[in-house]
Parts: C-alpha cells; sequence; structure tokens
C-alpha cells in the first residue's frame, strides 16, 4: 500500500502570510512528507481565487523536484490554459489551438 497527500497551496485571507514565506513552508511540509515515507503528493491548481490557490502546477512540481529526490508528483487537478494566442505562448500551445480553432 502506498501513501500520499494533496498540496493546493491555499492561502486563506483570514490566516494570509506573506506568500514567499507561505510558499517555503508548503515546500518543507513536502520535504518532510517525504522524509516521513510518504510515497507521492498530489497538486492541484485553480485560477482566479481570494485565497492564492495554486495557479500553475508545472512550475510548482518544478520546485517540489528540486527539493525531494523520491517522492512521486501528481496532479490532482490539471486545468487546461485559456486558449488566446497571447496566453498559450507560454505553454507552448500556440500552433495546438491555433490547428483545432480551424
Amino acid at each position: 500500500m502506498k501513501f500520499g497527500f494533496m498540496e493546493d497551496f491555499r492561502n486563506p485571507v483570514k490566516w494570509r502570510r506573506p506568500f514567499p514565506e507561505f510558499y517555503q513552508a508548503i515546500l518543507e511540509q513536502i520535504a518532510h512528507g517525504e522524509d516521513l515515507g510518504y510515497d507521492n503528493v498530489w497538486l492541484t491548481e485553480h485560477h482566479f481565487t481570494e485565497d492564492g490557490y495554486n495557479p500553475s502546477i508545472m512550475p510548482t512540481a518544478a520546485a517540489v523536484a528540486a527539493r525531494t529526490s523520491r517522492i512521486r508528483i501528481g496532479s490532482f487537478i490539471l486545468l487546461a490554459p485559456p486558449t488566446s494566442d497571447q496566453n498559450c505562448r507560454g505553454y507552448g500551445l500556440r500552433g495546438y489551438f491555433i490547428q483545432r480553432a480551424f
């Protein structure tokens, strides 16, 4: 049996901490979970929320990977990027959406 946990990086207004400090604390918590023997961590994302819900899984997953060595990183929820040309360039998906639009 394998065990894992989920992190959404929510920083509610009521208990708001500075985001750099908050993200560092969550990343340390994930590394500690690995030290405790957890097998995987699941990340989620959501856009346009007041509580700072993780807006982008891939950079977050890269930060987790840089601080861990064994734990598996999963995407519990991965939202499709906006379909405008401007927003898709950062994801390397410009051609994908242009082909699908015509």
